[in-house]
């Protein structure tokens, strides 16, 4: 069954996989040079020949990332802690469709223990989304 598997040739990880107008859409985490982790699309008809999306990666890690919902339920201990984590990640991608836009959750941090998860919000369907990253 390794014939459908996504990319034998590189570290993927993660995967969130969903089948939209006769295409399955995988988000996968690869490794970047330098100890870093990004989330990258491609699509397949068949599960077997995979197109990469022409535009990737699907997010970069950065310090909008350490952003608290709500930091009154933190102490400033741990808002400190949060602030000057080390973020080389976004991983575990996730997301579901609620209300017309697209809601992601991931995990940011160090890839080595320290990890936190994350909110972000994509303004429009699942679909748009996904086909957003892809040239047709």
């Amino acid at each position: 069954m390794m014939e459908y598997s996504y990319s034998r040739s590189r570290y993927t990880a993660c995967p969130c996989l969903r089948y939209v107008d006769g295409y399955y859409y995988i988000i996968c985490l690869e490794s970047a040079p330098f100890h870093r982790w990004i989330p990258y699309i491609a699509r397949s008809r068949d599960l077997k020949e995979y197109e990469l999306g022409v535009i990737n990666p699907v997010m970069w890690f950065d310090n909008e990332d350490k952003k608290v919902i709500h930091p009154e339920r933190f102490t400033a201990e741990e808002l400190d802690y949060i602030a000057h984590a080390v973020n080389c990640n976004n991983s575990d991608f996730d997301m579901c469709e609620y209300r017309g836009k697209t809601v992601i959750t991931y995990s940011w941090g160090n890839q080595f223990g320290k990890e936190f998860l994350a909110l972000a919000e994509y303004d429009g369907t699942q679909e748009e989304f996904l086909k957003s990253f892809f040239a047709d």
